[in-house]
């Protein structure tokens, strides 16, 4: 008997729990905290509590939601499953698609932005070496929306080779990507959710309609 789309979801879920449970409780927790608090309420709380090592530690993971992370992937992925390693690239073009027009629907402001329109500005520490950006396209994160993409795509797409240590290792990445973009101050909680959810659906649906469409023959057909 065929399984639906959300039976497959299901079952992907249940067999990596760890990634999946980790992020769960970090979305629930995220969540709560923006309902219960003001909008940028936790930006701010990381504007003034800033140290050298927070610093550098998420100056680095913001990294890990950026192009060249795919690159690298694609390539490992060449070694395991070569049908795999043909989606990657096209999951990083879907992602950027996606976010372009989520922010183009939403057109939110950046938090730099949003406090200046609250004359709150001089509030925010900022970073150094650091962009300040201005604009409106903030919601929702295309930074955690990619790193999310592409772990989650990673974790299916190794099977059996994601055991709990990978599976923690990569939900300590993307979390560490979607806190990055509140700590730089790029975007507000609420856009890293939204990323998170919309990125691990993409990396998800690429894995189980994109990849295995993908014309390979001969010794390549994984």
């Amino acid at each position: 008997m065929m399984q639906s789309g959300l039976q497959r979801l299901w079952m992907a879920i249940r067999s990596y729990p760890v990634f999946f449970a980790g992020n769960a409780l970090f979305l629930l927790v995220a969540l709560v905290f923006r309902l219960l608090a003001e909008k940028g309420a936790l930006l701010l709380y990381f504007s003034a509590h800033r140290g050298e090592f927070w610093t550098l530690f998420f100056k680095f993971g913001t990294l890990l939601g950026e192009a060249y992370v795919y690159i690298a992937a694609t390539g490992i992925l060449a070694f395991v499953a070569y049908r795999m390693a043909l989606a990657v690239p096209l999951l990083g073009v879907g992602v950027t698609l996606a976010s372009f027009i989520l922010k183009k629907i939403f057109s939110q402001p950046r938090p730099p932005a949003y406090f200046t329109e609250l004359g709150r500005f001089d509030e925010l520490s900022l970073i150094a070496g650091v962009k300040v950006y201005m604009g409106y396209n903030s919601f929702p994160s295309g930074h955690t929306m990619s790193a999310y993409a592409l772990f989650t795509f990673l974790l299916l797409a190794l099977e059996r080779r994601a055991g709990s240590g990978i599976q923690l290792l990569f939900a300590g990445i993307v979390i560490t990507v979607g806190l990055s973009r509140v700590y730089l101050m790029h975007h507000f909680i609420e856009d890293v959710w939204l990323g998170a959810v919309t990125g691990m659906l993409m990396g998800w649906l690429w894995y189980d309609q994109v990849a295995p469409r993908l014309p390979v023959a001969g010794r390549w057909k994984k």
